[in-house]
């Protein structure tokens, strides 16, 4: 096919992802270009483990390979183990991708995804960060890693961003660690993890943490106070968490803290929204089902850095609509520029063709999400005036 027909030895980087009419045969073409192809992407394939093993044999140059999503196997893993010059190496989603731990071998790398590749465990955790000690980015969502595995990448003398969302043997002591030892992280996702509140909260001593993700967890008020007080931090998310308004305006005040998502948090009311507002830097605040209304949305209208805003509630009428139109000013704030939003998404709001006519006023406005059923064609018309919609 047309991959026999590319010319050998010229090519350096291929991407086939989703091309799932390539099989064994189809990819074994790209042996031709063994001494230049350096980068391979071949996500969903079917194609088989001894296959994309035998491939892999005679493409010594690769530096950068990613399998998402292959049924892939022992036998491929062992021939990665062999590309001495791997950097990067995506494996997620490989859900028959034993003998992980033979990746050890691989010293040069420096992003590993082996998210949701079910055989991961705390062995193969402790083998890799042991031996690959030059890992910046890891990724071990969705596996069996748990305390002990955390804890041994945590080690990683370059480690700056590590996923462990949806690892449900990570607990309180495997978060800890990561407080304890990865001082030069910048990025967690601990969401979905079985840490308490307390070890959450630890994480504020990382000195250049800049994101945190701890939704579904038992992340609350003691985390987001603790994390109010870093200098770094500058994404949080706290989807459906029992972080109260309490806790966000502790939270709030963390000087450098651009994102914010509290969706399903529902003991947040107005009076986080009001606290969140005086966040200098806040562009990206995603407040879906909580229970703040008309109030929270006036004080948020203030905010003179936001560009994306998701409310989806109930509780929010035309009259916040017209204030956060207003800049605020139409609860009892002075007159004032409206933020600078370019997506904002009110999904069940209880927004009628009123709203619409004063939401016709945000010309920075590109993306609109309005699903309570309250618009008309006048609405529509309204909205349709926008001109970068």
């Amino acid at each position: 096919g047309w991959l026999d027909a590319l010319v050998p030895g010229r090519l350096m980087e291929v991407s086939l992802d989703g091309a799932s009419l390539v099989s064994d045969a189809g990819l074994a073409c790209l042996v031709r270009h063994g001494g230049t192809l350096r980068s391979l992407s071949a996500a969903r394939l079917r194609v088989s483990d001894r296959g994309v093993a035998a491939t892999l044999a005679r493409l010594p140059a690769l530096s950068s390979l990613a399998l998402d999503g292959c049924d892939v196997g022992p036998v491929t893993i062992a021939a990665c183990a062999r590309l001495a010059g791997l950097t990067r190496l995506s494996l997620h989603a490989c859900w028959s991708a034993d003998g992980v731990a033979r990746l050890a071998a691989l010293d040069r790398l420096v992003d590993l995804d082996l998210g949701w590749a079910r055989a991961t465990d705390d062995a193969a955790a402790e083998a890799i960060a042991a031996s690959a000690t030059g890992l910046v980015r890891v990724s071990v969502a969705g596996s069996r890693v748990g305390d002990a595995g955390a804890a041994a990448l945590a080690r990683l003398p370059r480690l700056a961003s590590l996923n462990l969302s949806g690892c449900g043997r990570v607990g309180s002591a495997g978060i800890q660690a990561v407080a304890a030892s990865a001082v030069g992280l910048t990025s967690l996702d601990a969401s979905r993890t079985r840490a308490a509140d307390a070890a959450l909260a630890c994480l504020a001593a990382l000195p250049r943490l800049a994101s945190i993700n701890a939704a579904f967890t038992a992340a609350g008020d003691c985390a987001a106070t603790a994390w109010g007080g870093s200098a770094t931090l500058k994404r949080v998310d706290l989807d459906a968490t029992d972080v109260t308004d309490a806790g966000i305006a502790a939270l709030a005040r963390a000087p450098r803290l651009t994102r914010v998502a509290i969706t399903d948090c529902d003991r947040v009311t107005d009076a986080g929204l009001i606290a969140l507002a005086a966040a200098p830097r806040l562009a990206d605040l995603d407040a879906a089902f909580t229970r703040a209304g008309d109030a929270g949305v006036a004080a948020i209208a203030s905010c003179a850095s936001l560009t994306r805003l998701v409310l989806d509630s109930g509780d929010v009428t035309d009259v916040g609509v017209a204030a956060l139109a207003a800049g605020g000013s139409r609860l009892g704030r002075r007159p004032a520029r409206p933020p600078p939003l370019a997506c904002l998404d009110l999904g069940a709001c209880r927004v009628t063709d009123a709203g619409a006519a004063c939401l016709a006023r945000l010309t920075t406005l590109t993306c609109i999400v309005l699903a309570s059923g309250g618009i008309s064609d006048a609405g529509l018309a309204a909205l349709s005036r926008l001109p970068r919609l």
